[in-house]
């Protein structure tokens, strides 16, 4: 994708002083638009070759860090915002998104104890004012990552070790590291669900030393419904 300019060439009409001007005269295109291709300039491809990378590699904090440094770079080049406005619009939508559930992953005070054993401990807790509970579920699984990352990749062998799982099948697979399931869920408190959920990974080694493996329904979440393509 490119900017387009429309610029307005003139034809010259020439009269001498002495001559008295013939206004019926024909001049062919008086008027003509002429359409120019702008286009970043290298170092600007350059850099949003980087950023693709990064988005593509799942490193999203990376990815908006590096978008905030182009935006403040560029904050004058109005072309350029205008070129790059898809791309970064994403990059938020995505932060957002993962900001969103990751907030639980601080809170300490409020559950309450469901399930406790040497393997593992489920607590929940019901959000104020809201009909939502919040599950948490805390295990440590001594597993190589690699390993651990296919068991998460293959959704229809979910209920065979995914708690409270009883069926789940891929509906749509936008990349690589994120998959739209189908799940129906038997969950502790409250009653059986059926879920469309995304799933989805985050690369945050280069920037804090994680990686996130995240999942929410989305079956109420009308943009995210929009923007891959699902019941619209």
């Amino acid at each position: 994708m490119s900017i387009k300019k429309h610029l307005i060439q003139l034809a010259q009409l020439i009269i001498e002083e002495e001559e008295e001007p013939d206004f019926n005269i024909i001049v062919p295109s008086v008027i003509k638009l002429i359409q120019i291709e702008i286009s970043p300039n290298k170092q600007q491809l350059a850099e949003l070759q980087q950023l693709r990378y990064l988005i593509e590699d799942k490193q999203y904090f990376s990815a908006y860090q590096m978008k905030q440094e182009l935006l403040l770079n560029y904050s004058n080049d109005q072309e350029y915002i205008n070129y790059t406005k898809e791309i970064f619009e994403l990059i938020d939508d995505d932060i957002e998104e993962i900001k969103e559930l990751t907030k639980w992953f601080d809170l300490q005070d409020g559950w309450s104890i469901q399930q406790q054993d040497s393997r593992m401990q489920i607590r929940y807790q019901q959000l104020p004012n809201s009909p939502r509970v919040i599950a948490r579920i805390d295990t440590e699984i001594k597993i190589p990552l690699d390993i651990f990352i296919s068991l998460i990749y293959e959704t229809e062998l979910y209920p065979q070790w995914f708690p409270f799982c009883k069926d789940s099948k891929t509906i749509l697979q936008p990349d690589k590291a994120t998959k739209i399931l189908h799940m129906h869920s038997s969950p502790p408190v409250i009653s059986d669900r059926e879920l469309c959920v995304k799933g989805w990974g985050v690369n945050n080694l280069e920037y804090d030393g994680s990686v996130l493996i995240l999942s929410h329904s989305i079956d109420t979440r009308t943009k995210l419904l929009k923007r891959y393509g699902i019941f619209s």
